[in-house]
């Protein structure tokens, strides 16, 4: 085994059987641990995967699936900080404040945003964004709803957020 790579992703799949019946032969436990470990990681791995969001600008064609009620903070938390967010030297008439797209797991896209109750729209009679709780999910067909609001609750459960805090 002196000859082995200096990383296990170098390893040939023989190599590998190699060093498995040794660890097995040597000790059941550590070969049980290792087994064990490498299931966990397997499974965070997949979570991750499910749960990657990319950042898109393909949002024509876009439009209303859904709406769902969270704090401004629990959405940056799970999805980070807008990607569009209005200004107010933007020469347009304009009904959303802020805005996120993002290419969801499956290849769809999704878009969350909030519509006409903030500055862009109302002017000082808006809601501060921070204040907003109502959030519109746009997308080209109505699987965005579930698989976008599934990332957002697995991302929230991992950081530990609990939404009732803000309730």
């Amino acid at each position: 085994m002196n000859n082995l790579p200096k990383t296990i992703a170098d390893l040939s799949n023989e190599q590998l059987d190699k060093l498995a019946d040794l660890l097995v032969e040597q000790s059941t436990d550590k070969a049980d641990r290792l087994a064990t470990v490498i299931g966990w990681n397997l499974q965070d791995k997949q979570r991750r995967e499910q749960t990657m969001l990319k950042i898109t600008l393909e949002t024509n064609g876009t439009h209303l699936q859904s709406t769902f009620l969270m704090p401004y903070g629990a959405l940056l938390t799970a999805i980070g900080q807008p990607h569009y967010k209005f200004s107010d030297f933007d020469d347009i008439e304009n009904k959303v404040d802020v805005e996120w797209a993002f290419e969801l797991p499956s290849g769809d896209v999704a878009t969350i945003y909030n519509w006409k109750d903030g500055p862009a729209y109302l002017g000082h009679q808006g809601k501060p964004v921070e204040n907003i709780t109502k959030w519109h999910i746009g997308g080209h067909k109505l699987d965005v709803v579930h698989e976008l609001l599934d990332i957002i609750n697995l991302k929230l459960e991992e950081e530990g957020y609990n939404l009732n805090e803000d309730a």
